[in-house]
């Protein structure tokens, strides 16, 4: 038996995450890359990628839990590292050695994002694609015998 130990929790930009998984150094001591979807995290008895890797994988995954996105595993000589992505993971697949290529492709996939902020008669309605405003709108309306401060007139 072996011991789970978690070593660090850090969020990362996609910026940062593609130059961390581009460091050779990192790349080269992977021995395999594990893409879960939702409902293999949901249950881990039936997903194959993770009952073909051996008790450590399969014991993260159960450390892990359920994900609405799934995981990524980077399974390494002593450590494993675990990619939660932004987007869902559509399928589960099994790589020997490092491929970070249906991650980058998961977090290279631009939504669509409607963002409806209201607030005291007034409103902002924000469509983004990725990161980039696509069009937005906003207005203030008029509220009789209302001053700014929020008192009323005679």
């Amino acid at each position: 038996m072996f011991k789970l130990e978690k070593l660090s929790e850090r969020w990362m930009t996609r910026s940062v995450l593609y130059k961390h998984l581009d460091d050779s150094e990192f790349g080269n001591n992977v021995d395999r890359t594990i893409y879960l979807t939702p409902l293999a995290t949901m249950d881990i008895n039936k997903a194959s990628p993770v009952a073909l890797s051996g008790e450590s994988v399969n014991a993260i995954v159960d450390y892990l839990g359920y994900s609405e996105t799934g995981y990524v595993l980077f399974r390494n000589s002593d450590h494993i590292e675990v990619v939660t992505p932004r987007l869902k993971m559509n399928m589960d697949a099994m790589v020997e050695g490092f491929d970070f290529y249906m991650l980058k492709d998961v977090f290279d996939d631009q939504p669509y994002v409607g963002v409806v902020l209201v607030r005291l008669g007034r409103f902002a309605v924000v469509l983004l694609r990725g990161e980039k405003i696509i069009d937005s709108k906003t207005q203030g309306r008029y509220v009789k015998n209302r001053h700014r401060a929020g008192g009323s007139s005679q």
